[in-house]
């Protein structure tokens, strides 16, 4: 979605955000840049689809919350709806794991809601660009082309691709067990357990302990109080 930017016409904007109090502050910061109007908003994806195609936006920002519930719904919803526009999801966790799902999902920034109003922007005039831009303290300190290679590449993990060990496994780790407890759950030995982690996290395309519990509570292996 590559464009050539015309100085003569403003970006327009489709602001979807649930809460009236963020959409209308996030529209007054957007409405007062020389080089953006918003022209719509929305407080959900069904809203927008109420909206009909004729709106047309360059660039559609969403306020979510953790790309791990009904917010993933939403990303891939706004991509469905408007497969032309740039989309800057503006997100609550400074982690790799939603900006990979962000862009997984089709979004094309991704950018921390503590952000400030020029990263906002810079992030819009990217997503415009069809370019990609990824903000946050954390994610300052990783590497945005590698992240944004995981999250093209990586596909839709659903936990009944695990087989029941591998299921096991990643219960277990996400729970925090070291390699010699989940050894001593299963009843082989250590490297083999290892080797049951590795050969996971590679099915799964994941990189940490915090991303596969994050996994793993998507996808019903783990529960909160558990």
């Amino acid at each position: 979605m590559d464009r050539v930017r015309d100085d003569r016409m403003p970006i327009r904007i489709l602001l979807v955000e649930p809460y009236h109090l963020y959409r209308a502050s996030a529209r007054v910061l957007l409405d007062s840049l020389p080089d953006m109007v918003v022209v719509g908003e929305a407080d959900g994806t069904d809203q927008v689809a109420l909206q009909g195609p004729g709106l047309a936006p360059d660039v559609v920002v969403l306020g979510a919350g953790y790309l791990d519930g009904g917010d993933r719904h939403a990303v891939a919803a706004l991509r469905r709806a408007h497969p032309r526009s740039g989309i800057v999801v503006l997100g609550l966790a400074d982690d790799a794991w939603d900006a990979i799902e962000a862009i997984r999902l089709g979004a094309t920034c991704y950018v921390v809601k503590d952000c400030s109003v020029e990263e906002l922007s810079a992030a819009v005039r990217q997503a415009y660009a069809g370019e990609t831009y990824l903000c946050g303290r954390f994610l300052a300190r990783e590497d945005a082309a590698d992240l944004v290679a995981r999250g093209r590449l990586r596909p839709t993990p659903k936990s009944t691709d695990l087989t029941t060990r591998q299921r096991k496994v990643a219960e277990l780790v996400a729970t925090g067990h070291t390699n010699r407890e989940v050894a001593s759950h299963l009843g082989v030995r250590v490297k083999t357990a290892e080797n049951h982690r590795r050969r996971v996290m590679e099915k799964l395309h994941l990189r940490s302990r915090a991303e596969l519990f994050r996994y793993a509570m998507r996808e019903g292996i783990v529960h909160v109080g558990e």
